[in-house]
């Protein structure tokens, strides 16, 4: 797991800075991003979850919409064997919230704030199953979920995603 300046900001201390302390120490976040940092984690929409996941990998794309050929369901490639973006309402198309893409692999991270787990469950199944087909059984894909669930919930939702789907399981705990 790789670590930034931002992952130093502990749940207190983030929960108690106001907008202008974190524009001091984080100044190249833009006013949407450090209001979710300094919204409690427990407290954040789904938006402010994303936000907060974004800040902290900054190498990664946030929401790129990703052309998906429709009878196969893969992901399409140009000429240069470089994904081909396409607008958010194309049909089919895959939508990562983080996308980490290299020559060797594709990483994705998607972001659930939910406190339904079995709706969780049921979305994360046909996520997965979507990303698997679109980038290959080989990507590098991570669910990073807001902690909205019990300790017996938490650890049947780690045992389904990382045991029966094959997938990474992270929480965001601040």
């Amino acid at each position: 797991m790789e670590f930034d300046e931002y992952d130093d900001l502990t749940e207190e201390q983030t929960s108690e800075l106001d907008s202008e302390n974190l524009g001091d120490l984080l100044p190249d976040l833009d006013e949407e991003t450090m209001e979710a940092l300094a919204t409690a984690v427990g407290d954040r929409d789904w938006r402010q979850t994303e936000l907060v996941d974004l800040a902290r990998h900054p190498d990664y794309d946030g929401q790129r919409s990703i052309l998906v050929d429709l009878e196969t369901g893969e992901a399409v490639l140009d000429e240069n064997g470089e994904f081909v973006d396409c607008a958010r309402n194309t049909p089919g198309c895959q939508r990562p919230d983080g996308m980490l893409v290299s020559e060797s692999d594709v990483v994705i991270r998607e972001v659930k704030n939910y406190s339904d787990l079995a709706n969780l469950k049921q979305n994360i199944k046909h996520q997965t199953e979507d990303r698997y087909t679109a980038f290959g059984k080989d990507l590098d894909l991570t669910y990073v979920v807001a902690p909205n669930f019990t300790v017996g919930e938490a650890d049947e939702l780690c045992r389904y995603v990382e045991d029966e789907l094959g997938a990474n399981l992270e929480w965001q705990l601040k």
